[in-house]
């Protein structure tokens, strides 16, 4: 128990330091706004008229002239106009909120949305005073903004309802990306706790015999079907049915549309752009929990009676999802710009190039981590799935970074997927300070297997071993299944230090002929070894029951 406290406790404090302090901030909708007060931004997003841009120098003595169409923010934050016509719409159409919160608006949003960008030459309470008069006149949109003047009431409620629409959407999309991480971590939990329910024996049996353990095709689901995938079991594959259903719903429902929308020219635009946007969220909340499903010192592990290569299977489904929504996401962006003729501009902005990265580096990872790649190339899969996953991650907060400035949150999903993956190495750590390297004693039994002993290590589940003498790749691990071979009754404390691992590895991994030729160049011989587990180590308990342990190699 102790164990488990200590551990949940390094996982909050690994967090607390990985993540940026701004990711603190939330996601839209949960501790982030996007127009807060919508009136305010829908007066600004009214205002389309040119404006005059002149500058003077030589104090005051010329003076440039300048109309612009799209004026920058430091004609913005300066256009007697602009801010008159500005603090007037604002007057009329927010008399429900606080001062304060729209003097926090005017500061942060009048000469645009950018991080660095000028401050208002006045204060919203200024700006409204020095009208002078009440305005009267509603300029044409085509016309220079010469004065204070009254918005278009109808341009106003069509911009108000086309933000109002779309932070709903965004907020809709963040919900179910949290549904998704949550019942993702939730549910098997809870599927484990319910063990503990009192059942009858014969009706858990046959539960057990019928509906959870039996594979979900044929009779054998621990051999390779097709030699491409183990089949699931039927458990297992309810849990995958699940996922799969609740990702395809949640990208399909709660989406509303403005119609008419001020940002699009079509609904059907809209709807796309919308669907885009969930599946491009969807993919970035499953990212955290498949790193979760695949780590050896995952939380789930202690909390559940589930296997490791359980959350593995897992992963393998959670990932490919993940993969096919990230994919959804760059092609209906794709269809989109392609339709309106700006996808030759557009392709060239940073944030695009970067999000193809991130797209194309995840869908790299799926043909280096299909079953015959890790079975006779198991150290190329491990460096091919590090590259490309970290590839990915750098990718995809770039491509958020171009594109919205780390302004609305959707970083954060990165930031917890990479938080799990660093505390789940750093565990790696801490557990190799604490078992150190051990001495195995290599012995070829034949020409399929290869023998390794490993005196006072116990262990059970899946076990990894590291061979940092034998080759200058030290990061590389191998994984093994452990098979009890000799148990007694009972033990006492005094046998500890006489506790074996008897390893038998498959020689068709890379480290197997480089262990051969060990053994034939010394005849017998001793090699280094770090252990390290999925979640823990065996338990005292089975520590002091067993005296003997096999493992196998398991890719």
């Amino acid at each position: 128990m102790l164990h488990h406290i200590y551990s949940i406790a390094s996982s909050i404090l690994w967090l607390t330091l990985v993540c940026p302090a701004y990711s603190a901030k939330g996601f839209v909708g949960y501790g982030i706004s996007m127009y807060k007060p919508p009136c305010a931004h829908a007066c600004r997003a009214s205002i389309t008229n040119p404006l005059n841009c002149s500058t003077s120098s030589d104090n005051d003595m010329v003076i440039t002239w300048k109309i612009e169409r799209s004026p920058g923010p430091e004609c913005y934050a300066t256009n007697d106009a602009f801010l008159q016509t500005l603090a007037y719409c604002i007057y009329s159409h927010c008399e429900m909120v606080p001062n304060s919160t729209l003097q926090r608006y005017w500061e942060m949003n009048v000469a645009g949305s950018e991080k660095d960008q000028p401050l208002p030459k006045e204060a919203y309470q200024q700006a409204l005073q020095s009208i002078g008069f009440k305005p009267t006149i509603t300029p044409n949109v085509s016309t220079v903004l010469g004065s204070a003047s009254l918005v278009s009431e109808e341009l106003y409620n069509l911009n108000w309802r086309t933000l109002a629409v779309f932070e709903k959407v965004e907020a809709t999309h963040e919900r179910y990306g949290l549904v998704l991480l949550l019942t993702g971590a939730i549910i098997p939990i809870g599927l484990s706790f319910a063990r503990f329910i009192p059942v009858p024996t014969k009706l858990k049996t046959t539960l057990d015999a019928y509906v959870v353990a039996p594979p979900l095709i044929g009779y054998r689901h621990k051999v390779p079907l097709f030699n491409t995938f183990n089949m699931p079991t039927r458990g297992q594959a309810l849990f995958i049915a699940y996922l799969i259903i609740i990702n395809v719903v949640l990208c399909a429902v709660g989406i509303n549309s403005a119609d008419p929308s001020a940002w699009y020219t079509s609904n059907r635009v809209e709807i796309l752009t919308y669907v885009g946007n969930r599946a491009g969220i969807l993919s970035f909340a499953n990212i955290p929990l498949l790193v979760l499903y695949s780590s050896r010192n995952n939380i789930l592990l202690w909390l559940t009676n589930w296997s490791h290569s359980t959350f593995l299977l897992l992963h393998r489904w959670i990932a490919l999802i993940c993969v096919i929504e990230a994919c959804l996401h760059s092609a209906i962006y794709l269809q989109i710009y392609s339709a309106q003729g700006e996808h030759s501009s557009e392709s060239k902005l940073a944030y695009w190039y970067w999000g193809i990265i991130a797209t194309l580096a995840m869908v790299i990872i799926v043909p280096g981590s299909m079953l015959q790649v890790r079975q006779r190339f198991y150290e190329f899969f491990l460096a091919w799935h590090v590259i490309f996953f970290l590839l990915a991650m750098v990718g995809c907060c770039l491509h958020i970074y171009y594109r919205y400035n780390f302004q609305w949150g959707y970083e954060n999903w990165i930031y917890v997927a990479l938080a799990v993956w660093g505390f789940e190495r750093g565990m790696r750590i801490l557990r190799f300070a604490r078992h150190g390297i051990c001495t195995a004693h290599v012995a070829i039994v034949d020409d399929e297997y290869i023998k390794l002993e490993i005196p006072g290590v116990a262990a059970k589940g899946d076990v990894y071993l590291y061979f940092p003498t034998l080759t200058w790749r030290v990061w590389e691990n191998h994984p093994f299944s452990v098979l009890t071979d000799i148990c007694c009754a009972s033990l006492g404390a005094d046998r500890f230090d006489r506790l074996n691992a008897a390893i038998f590895q498959n020689s068709r991994m890379d480290i197997s002929r480089i262990l051969r030729e060990e053994v034939s160049r010394c005849a017998g011989t001793e090699v280094a070894v770090i252990v390290s587990g999925p979640s823990k180590m065996a338990d005292e308990k089975f520590m002091f029951d067993c005296t003997d342990l096999m493992l196998v190699l398991d890719i």
